[in-house]
Order: structure tokens, then sequence, then C-alpha cells
């Protein structure tokens, strides 16, 4: 069998042949878009769902993975979007959480402090920011920084930011360099 070339593939699909997908990358594509998509439908209706949690988990989870960006939704996504969140945190943790659409208040203005002066290099305030942000915790993930500095350097460039050693050490100061966040 030799193989098609481009005025073979023409001709069936102009025939509307059943080969005629075989005939370019797009073809290709379409037809995997097709199966995926045929596959999703077919997790979502409850076939083989048991490995990843109960089917509405899994509905809420497809859901909220293919959202518009928050900005562009209407208020009526907005508002599904909220109870989706409160539904998979009642599922997933068991808590009720109360969520809200309003809009920020007119002319408000919020504020976040980070006190250097404080720092004695514990690191209390990394483990703080990962706990209230719920960051990764397994890869200790941690957007705050704290360099280890000697006395007259005041850039992060010639700090320490990986000790690992009793703190404070004489002769040292710490600077914490915030996340601005």
């Amino acid at each position: 069998m030799e193989p098609l070339r481009k005025s073979d593939c023409q001709t069936q699909k102009e025939d509307n042949h059943p080969q005629d997908k075989n005939c370019g990358r797009r073809e290709f594509l379409k037809g995997a878009a097709r199966i995926t998509a045929l596959g999703g439908a077919a997790m979502l209706a409850g076939c083989g769902t048991e490995a990843f949690g109960s089917s509405e988990t899994l509905k809420l989870r497809f859901k909220e993975f293919f959202k518009k960006n928050y900005r562009l939704m209407t208020p009526q996504e907005k508002e599904e979007t909220v109870q989706r969140l409160e539904r998979l945190a009642k599922i997933k943790h068991g808590v009720d959480v109360q969520m809200s659409t309003r809009k920020p208040i007119e002319g408000g203005l919020f504020g976040y402090a980070f006190n250097v002066t404080r720092c004695e290099g514990y690191m209390e305030c990394v483990a703080a920011c990962v706990k209230e942000n719920n960051l990764d915790r397994k890869s200790n993930t941690q957007y705050i920084r704290i360099f280890e500095m000697e006395h007259g350097e005041m850039t992060p460039d010639v700090g320490d930011g990986k000790y690992f050693h009793e703190v404070p050490v004489a002769d040292h100061f710490y600077m914490g360099v915030q996340c601005f966040h």
C-alpha cells in the first residue's frame, strides 16, 4: 500500500470517505478533542469516578477548573462560583464557609504592616504567612524572605537568605523582605 498524496487526500475529502480524518493535523486534533470530551463526559456521568472522589466533587472541580476570570464573570456566574466553592469546602473539610460577591467599599484602603525592626531571624513571620495564606506546606513555599546581614550592609544581595543555625547571631541583624502581595 503506498502512502497518500495531497491530491489523494483532497479527492477523499470530496468523496467524504471515513479515511479523510487521516489527512492532516487539524483533523487529528479535532478527533482527539472529541474523544477527550467524550471521556470527560463519561467521567462526569459517573463512570470510573471512584478514583477521583464522588461524582458531585468531580463535577464541581470540573466546573471550577474551566470557569472564567472573576472580573469577566456575570453576576450569575459569580454567585454560582461562590456556591460551588462553599460546597467544595464542605465536602473536602466538613466546614461551612461563607463567601460573598460584594463589591469593595468605595474609597476603602487596606494596609499591610511589616515591622523589620522586630525581626530576630526566627522566621515566625514566614511560618505565620504560610499558615494564614494556606501556602504549600510540603514544599515549604515562602514569599517573605529573611536575610541575615552583617552590620553596615543594607542590601539582600550580600545577606544570607538560607541560614540554618541558632539565631540571633552576635554582630548580625535580620532583614525581612516582603512578598508585596
